[in-house]
């Protein structure tokens, strides 16, 4: 009966701990700018300027995709001269890093958001599923909107965010509710018997 209980309890406080991440971004290859752009073959662009201090874009590519050379050649060109004291680009590669692209899932999954390609871009919370150049306007103006928001910080704090504080307290309530019932069933049961 003690095991039945404990594994009641331990369910109990399962539902608050599995809308948590805990991401560190040191634990995965990131790539920066130069890395990236020797990656997908852009090598006419050797050296090119990036403030590392600026806001992060997170840039999931794949080293053959044509879509990440394409965001790469609109990044270079267009992003950069614009931007480059306030942001840079970290490169997640995931065709090739089965760690980087299990990250992926995990943002993909936080935003609700069903896509098995390449490239992501993630702009603060915006995020861009694909390349083509109809999302330049829509990129750029993410970028000049661009504040410290960070996915990865919003996700390490989604147990805090996503779960209000109503709702926590309601899956408490009828969460203690089942306990109650079971343990009570458990000891009348036990009752009987004796």
């Amino acid at each position: 009966m003690k095991n039945k209980i404990m594994l009641l309890l331990l369910i109990l406080f399962i539902p608050f701990n599995v809308f948590a991440y805990s991401i560190d971004l040191k634990e995965y290859k990131t790539d920066d700018l130069n890395e990236i752009l020797s990656s997908v073959g852009n090598q006419e662009y050797k050296d090119t300027y990036q403030n590392e201090k600026g806001l992060p874009i997170y840039f999931f590519y794949g080293k053959e995709c044509g879509f990440s050379k394409d965001f790469v050649d609109f990044y270079v060109d267009k992003v950069l001269p614009q931007y480059k004291d306030k942001i840079h680009i970290v490169g997640f590669e995931i065709w090739h890093d089965s760690k980087n692209k299990e990250l992926m899932n995990q943002v993909l999954e936080y935003k609700n958001i069903t896509y098995d390609g390449s490239p992501l871009i993630v702009i603060g919370d915006r995020v861009f599923e694909g390349y083509v150049s109809s999302y330049d306007n829509q990129i750029l103006s993410s970028i000049k909107s661009l504040d410290n928001k960070n996915i990865f910080n919003d996700m390490n704090n989604i147990s805090d965010n996503d779960l209000s504080n109503e709702v926590k307290l309601i899956v408490l309530i009828i969460l203690f509710i089942i306990l109650m019932i079971v343990t009570f069933k458990l000891i009348n049961k036990k009752s009987i018997k004796e």
